[in-house]
């Protein structure tokens, strides 16, 4: 298949559509869309006729790798068409490549940016416009979330003191407080920042606010704003009502006409009892249905509060069917069939029956309700109003403020908005679905008949960060002056997967649930080429019925899945196409999506267990990665080391490796006694003193020598003393534990470093003195570990320049962040994506696709949160806060809030349905969903009628596209222990089977006996008591770094160093080494090789910022780093070398084991050895090992480094299988070589 696509009609028209006029084109998934763009600015920027200057083109993508590649691809096809006039000698050849290659130089002053850049740009233009400092700064996420906290701390200052200028009064407080929590305000706080958050994307923050306070003003403001949701609310209840009423009468006439052929009396007789009672049921609802939609008709045709409450009370007055349905006759399928459309009209009765709503109680609640709103509106501004006050001392802005600065500067300045509506000669717009309010205002201000919007409302999926698409719905309807061009040709999938994405939501996405009519002109259709339809194409779907019980059922789902995979790679018959050539796939050809991050390390763990390596993008569980976690406890630890839990985790810790029996004896007192030495009596009377003090406590008391013990006046100290004293005269003497003594010496050095240094320079030296990133280098992810806690310290300075804070403070951020589930995002470091398997998100699935795509944990359902909180918000409708009985501690629903409760389950349904479309189209050759479902949950959804009202009440996404597939499924194959259900309309297969691997069991099905004798125990007893031969051994250290064995016989004269507040640029040698270490490993040795050597200094400067810009160095670093030295570097002979190279590996993590010998004679056995290679390469079938050094003189320390890299060249050969042939040292201080 050509990847070529050749513009159809449609496009064609989207091509050429004139650029003085607005235009919005639909573009379905797969349907050409970069092409389009590129060939539409292409045409535009080539006319000679109608020349429009490329530098007066305003194009905006969704993100900085869009941007990018279209930039690219823009350069590319003008460079081929100067190529292709090159043949010529004609004037009107040359003149066109003149031309055009003015074009290339204009179009690099082009606004080719993302929306947010787009802003930041112009501001950045016109600072002084914008009352901004000429030096201002974007914030990012870390410093954003910091500043936030400050910004709510002192908010929240001002809520609680009474005394401040335009504070709150108690009444004010009490009423805001407790409609979140009795006892805490870690909801109010949270609530504060996200409400506001979603505001900025509403833009206008304070007239919102004050409109949202507003309706409750009054029971006829109210009324005003929510009475027409429960209008419409009520009627699509009783439309679900009436259609059950009918089915219980087709079923009844059904039975009738049955009856009849029923020619044993007895039999008849039972039929027709049963059927009296089905009639009677039908009857009584009918009746009871009739009254509602009476009483709805008067409240439809004036709505009011009076006719609303008259309406309930008629529902809940009305008394419960009395007739009792038998369900003892399993063969009776009408009375199975009545019992369950009697069910389901009960369920949506209920619905009525759970709005509870009486003018009485409303007008006694809403005094409550109006302080608690007006104060959170309040509470809200007085927190916008900080942040912003933060940020102009920060001298920052963040994403939102750019947008919200250029909004009201083009509504406020005339001049200004005109002077940059003239700047720009057409305006293009990628991915406009997910814009929102604020960016499309500002292109509507900037627009002059200009505007060229693409994007595809079935693919709007960001509404949580803003994104409307009901902007683009209705210009699509033709508003504002808008020319719709619509583009459903799909070129990406076969037609297996076109037909299975249409049966899906053809009947289910409609204007009200999506944002448009899928059936109403916006289908796929099939524009692609592939070279063969055969059935092993066809769409599958696994229900795996599992048993409810069973807690490893996310796990065995996840083996499932990799099983599948394993299965089609393996299968000798499977092809997949690529270009114009029939493949066989391999693991990089197939992708699993999930709804949730925290599912993605199951499927890389089921993956792992096949030998399948797998690759999966950052996630949000920053601060609770092991290696982060280790280093919070150890702050805590420094901060307050009387808490245990954390003391206990940093001891135990890779770190200082502490064993439970050593952490025992501590506790006990005894550590450093010979085993078996002291008697329970005497154990006792030691740890009846330690047992009163903290972990800490006991280690100073374990580490201290007896003459300070029996110094020590403490009661218990003297008595715990003298039975050590005693032990002492019989000849039992403790020896101070040398580990303990270190531990205790360290905590001590790092309280004391705390006491005079900031909290990231605190963090550096345990860095330094921990040796953690030659830890985490022996662990799997060593490169993630090692960028999170390169994050640390970014948060870490970032805190510090924010706030001036303490340890304690910076603590506090932390766990504020985590307890309001503001995760901040893991660190990105590099991945090998070779034949490896890609595990995402549905949404960050969006732009890219793959041959075989698998849909997994489709039985999950929608979080509930936008509609079941305590605080409900809705950009049209204002926002609810729930109305709270302080004497009885008891919250309830309001008119409002059951209103946006209403609102808000809605609205995730267009979302989720979207969200589901986005992911089934990225499959290219093979679609697979696979969900945990029952077999009978599969029947019902077969035989259900597909009413999206009815099928939406569901909280399960897939199971709402499952109930349109199903009604396509006409045939069935019972295989054994799976049942296949077919479709002769659409290329679907539905598998339900229970068979699904679970976790390999060590004793599974095992009958061997495992019962021990008398004589057994008493054996086993004697060995165990036995002292161990070599229980020397087992105190010597038993895992060393590379580090540690290379200083571990260098005798290094100990010096005073300046503290940290007094060097010059307060930069250590550690911080500079790990600046150069970290460019190091993600410099891109490419663009270094395209590099000419007189620009080599400023290829590495460009590589600097992006590794920056990118987070792979914090601004600290790039301070450190000379990219003169950096080039120094590639420009010696050594340099040439590596980058001659076909293989390198940079900053290699290892862990290998060698005779214990080589490090100590008096050592016996195996030891472990974890670390780095700096770089080692291969040249001539060898490799050759280089060691990077920022120290000046590197020579008076050459035999450790000797030493070191000799322990690379005996380690790396059986890691790599290639010989060591050469050892190098490279000083980037001086730019020295040396070969060991």
């Amino acid at each position: 298949m050509s990847n070529e696509i050749r513009l159809t009609k449609e496009q064609e028209a989207a091509v050429v559509f004139p650029s003085n006029k607005s235009a919005v084109v639909t573009a379905a998934a797969g349907s050409g869309k970069t092409a389009l763009l590129v060939e539409r600015i292409i045409r535009l920027i080539s006319d000679e006729k109608n020349p429009i200057n490329a530098a007066s083109l305003a194009i905006m993508t969704f993100t900085v790798n869009a941007t990018k590649s279209l930039r690219e691809k823009l350069n590319n096809a003008l460079q081929e068409r100067i190529s292709n006039l090159s043949g010529s000698d004609s004037a009107e050849a040359q003149s066109k490549k003149m031309f055009l290659s003015e074009q290339i130089i204009n179009l690099r002053n082009a606004s080719i940016s993302t929306i947010n850049a787009f802003c930041l740009n112009i501001i950045r233009e016109n600072f002084q416009k914008f009352d901004l400092p000429v030096t201002f700064s974007i914030a990012d996420e870390t410093k954003k979330t910091s500043m936030q906290w400050s910004a709510v701390q002192l908010a929240m200052r001002d809520f609680y003191d009474e005394t401040c200028d335009g504070g709150f009064n108690a009444d004010e407080r009490d009423a805001l407080f407790f409609s979140f929590n009795f006892e805490n305000d870690t909801a109010l706080f949270d609530t504060v920042i996200s409400t506001a958050e979603k505001l900025f994307a509403y833009g206008n923050v304070e007239k919102w606010l004050d409109e949202a306070a507003d309706a409750y003003s009054s029971l006829e403001a109210s009324e005003k704003k929510y009475i027409n949701v429960y209008t419409d609310y009520l009627g699509k209840q009783l439309e679900k009502l009436r259609f059950y009423a009918n089915k219980f009468e087709n079923c009844i006439i059904n039975y009738e006409n049955d009856l009849e052929y029923e020619e044993n009396e007895a039999k008849k007789k039972k039929k027709n009892d049963a059927l009296e009672t089905l009639v009677n049921s039908s009857d009584f609802d009918g009746k009871r249905l009739d009254a509602l939609e009476k009483s709805f008709s008067d409240f439809r045709e004036n709505p009011s509060m009076e006719k609303l409450e008259n309406l309930l009370n008629l529902t809940k007055k009305t008394p419960e069917n009395p007739e009792k349905i038998s369900r003892n006759d399993p063969q009776n399928e009408y009375k199975k069939s009545f019992n369950a459309n009697r069910k389901a009209f009960q369920e949506a009765y209920a619905k009525i029956l759970d709005i509870n709503f009486l003018i009485s109680e409303e007008e006694i609640t809403l005094p409550e309700q109006r302080t608690a709103a007006q104060t959170f509106s309040k509470l809200v501004k007085r927190y916008i109003d900080y942040y912003s006050e933060i940020k102009r001392t920060q001298g920052c802005i963040d994403f939102s403020d750019c947008e919200l600065l250029l909004l009201d500067r083009l509504q406020t300045d005339e001049d200004f908005r005109n002077q940059l509506s003239q700047r720009f000669s057409c305006i293009i717009v990628d991915e406009f679905q997910d814009s929102n309010d604020v960016q499309a205002e500002i292109f509507r201000l900037l627009g002059r008949d200009n505007l060229f919007y693409v994007g595809d409302v079935k693919q709007s999926i960001y509404a949580f960060r803003g994104a409307n698409p009901m902007i683009m719905a209705r210009l699509c309807k033709g508003k504002d002056g808008f020319t719709a061009l619509p583009l459903n040709k799909n070129f990406r999938s076969r037609k297996q997967v076109v037909d299975v994405v249409n049966a899906a939501f053809c009947r289910l996405m409609t204007e009200e649930y999506g944002g448009v009519d899928y059936s109403d002109g916006n289908m796929l259709e099939y524009g692609a080429n592939f070279p063969d339809d055969s059935e092993k194409f066809d769409a599958e779907i696994y229900a795996l019925d599992l048993e409810k019980c069973d807690d490893d059922n996310d796990m065995r789902s996840a083996r499932f899945v990799a099983g599948i995979i394993k299965k089609y790679v393996e299968d000798e018959d499977f092809f997949i196409t690529k270009g114009e050539a029939k493949v066989k796939p391999n693991y990089s050809d197939f992708i699993i999506l999930t709804r949730k991050n925290s599912k993605i390390k199951n499927y890389r763990d089921a993956l792992s267990e096949l030998n399948i390596s797998s690759i999966a993008p950052k996630g949000k569980n920053f601060l609770v990665s092991e290696e982060i976690l280790l280093m919070i406890n150890l702050l805590k630890v420094v901060d307050n080391p009387l808490r245990d839990e954390e003391l206990l985790n940093v001891m135990m810790s890779p770190i200082y490796r502490f064993s439970a029996e050593e952490i025992a004896e501590l506790k006990l007192g005894v550590l450093g006694f010979p085993d078996n030495s002291l008697t329970d009596d005497e154990v006792k009377k030691i740890s009846s003193y330690t047992k009163r003090y903290s972990l800490y406590g006991c280690l100073g008391f374990c580490t201290k020598s007896l003459e300070q013990k029996l110094s020590d006046l403490t009661t218990g100290a003297s008595a715990a003393a003298e039975t050590e004293k005693s032990l002492y005269e019989r000849g039992i003497v403790r020896s101070i534990s040398a580990k303990a003594s270190d531990f205790l010496n360290d905590i001590e050095s790092f309280r004391y470093f705390m006491s005079n240094n900031s909290t990231d320079s605190l963090l550096r030296k345990l860095y330094e003195a921990t040796d953690i990133f030659a830890i985490v280098s022996a662990y799997d992810d060593s490169r993630q570990r090692i960028s999170n806690l390169r994050r640390l310290e970014k948060i870490a300075a970032d805190f510090v320049t924010a706030e001036c804070g303490t340890l304690a403070d910076f603590l506090r951020f932390l766990e504020k962040s985590t307890q309001n589930s503001r995760d901040i995002e893991e660190a990105s470091a590099p991945e090998d994506a070779a034949n490896s398997v890609k595990i995402m998100t549905f949404h960050a699935s969006k732009g890219l696709e793959a041959p075989i795509c698998i849909l997994a944990e489709l039985e999950n359902a929608v979080n509930p949160r936008d509609y079941s909180g305590k605080f409900l918000i809705n950009q049209d409708f204002g926002f609810s806060i729930d109305y709270v009985d302080r004497k009885n501690r008891f919250s309830e629903k309001t008119f409002s809030g059951q209103a946006l409760k209403i609102l808000n389950r809605k609205k995730p349904i267009g979302e989720e349905l979207r969200l589901l479309y986005v992911a089934m189209t990225r499959a290219r050759e093979k679609l697979i969903m696979v969900g945990r479902f029952t077999e009978k949950s599969i029947s019902e959804l077969c035989t259900n009628e597909l009413i999206p009202e009815v099928v939406f009440d569901g909280n399960v996404p897939f199971r709402w596209v499952l109930s349109s597939l199903c009604k396509q499924l006409d045939g069935e194959i019972s295989l054994e222990n799976c049942t296949v259900k077919t479709s002769s309309k659409i290329p679907l297969r539905l598998y339900i089977t229970p068979q699904v691997p679970s976790a390999p069991t060590a004793f599974e099905n095992s009958e061997e006996d495992f019962s021990v004798s008398d004589e057994e125990t008493r054996e086993l007893a004697e060995i165990i008591e036995k002292p161990y031969s070599n229980f020397a051994e087992t105190q010597r250290q038993a895992k060393f770094s590379v580090t540690e064995l290379a200083h571990k016989t260098s005798l290094i004269p100990f010096t005073l160093t300046k503290p940290a507040f007094a060097l010059s640029d307060g930069k250590s040698g550690a911080d500079v080494g790990n600046a150069y270490h970290c460019c190091m490993e993600n410099i891109s040795f490419d663009e270094v090789r395209k590099s000419a050597p007189e620009a080599l200094s400023d290829c590495v400067s460009a590589e600097l910022f992006r590794l920056c810009d990118e987070g792979k160095i914090t601004e600290d670093e790039l301070d450190c780093i000379s990219a003169d030295k950096i080039a120094g570097f590639f420009t010696s002979s050594l340099g040439k070398r590596v980058l001659k190279s076909s293989r390198i590996e940079r900053e290699f993590p290892f862990y290998d084991e060698i005779d214990g010998s080589k490090i100590d004679s008096n050592m016996s056995g195996i030891v472990g050895i974890q670390g780095r290679v700096d770089l080692c390469f291969e040249e001539n079938g060898e490799l050759v090992v280089v060691d990077y050094k920022t120290d000046y003189d590197i020579n008076s320390e050459k035999d450790a480094y000797a030493r070191q890299v000799a322990i690379y060249a005996e380690i790396l050969p059986r890691l790599l299988g290639k010989r060591v042939s050469r050892t190098y040292l490279y000083s980037f201080s001086n730019g020295d070589v040396i070969e060991l």
